[in-house]
């Protein structure tokens, strides 16, 4: 594992809800990371703490965006709320 990248990136390290898409070979290793972090997780989408897409092209964001804002959008939506918004 490289400790730097980890601690650059913020990576919780005590966290299963990380997700890595699309990632270059060898990164995974890196990161200390196995390939359940690579696939997002239908239950768990909407609460990764930390997600991460790699583009190599235009087209690549366009059919792959969508799937990493699936992963945090409900802690997105939940993090814009004000405190005085009604739930």
């Amino acid at each position: 594992m490289n400790s730097e990248l980890v601690k650059k990136l913020r990576l919780p390290t005590d966290s299963d809800r990380v997700l890595v898409l699309d990632a270059p070979a060898g990164y995974m290793e890196q990161l200390g990371l196995g390939s359940k972090h690579t696939a997002l997780d239908e239950h768990q989408a909407g609460s990764y703490e930390f997600v991460q897409m790699f583009f190599r092209s235009i087209r690549d964001v366009e059919a792959g965006a969508a799937q990493a804002l699936q992963a945090v959008i409900e802690k997105l939506k939940l993090g814009l709320k004000r405190p005085s918004d009604k739930a």
